[in-house]
């Protein structure tokens, strides 16, 4: 199991969306079963079109939850850490939601006003 993050801006469509998310996805052996998202960005209709199109979960991340995992996380967003305080928005909704002991299986990547990564937990028996 692995959960994508995603970040976004006004800018951002659902093909764009949907288009980084199977990207991301592309190449890991996890199955995708949910999608991360911040709670902050509640009033937006995105990440329900996407997680629809993508057949996966929505789950919306509190902003102290994402806070909770910013040591986790492998990029640093100066634009992101400017507006929200932190280092990537994508990487810690994934981190958060895929829980406890969790690693990043795809830092984030961005591309047309959208970031996502990949989160889930070690295989059995892996070393953290």
């Amino acid at each position: 199991m692995s959960v994508l993050g995603m970040g976004w801006n006004s800018r951002a469509t659902v093909e764009k969306a949907v288009a980084l998310a199977k990207t991301v996805q592309d190449g890991n052996t996890s199955k995708m079963t949910h999608l991360a998202v911040p709670a902050f960005k509640h009033e937006s209709t995105l990440p329900v079109a996407v997680a629809s199109e993508l057949g996966l979960q929505l789950v919306w991340i509190s902003q102290q939850d994402m806070l909770d995992v910013q040591v986790k996380c492998q990029t640093f967003s100066q634009k992101t850490y400017s507006e929200t305080g932190m280092a990537s928005v994508a990487e810690a909704c994934a981190l958060a939601a895929a829980g406890r002991g969790a690693v990043l299986l795809v830092p984030r990547r961005a591309a047309d006003h959208v970031t996502c990564a990949l989160a889930g937990a070690l295989a059995e028996g892996g070393a953290q």
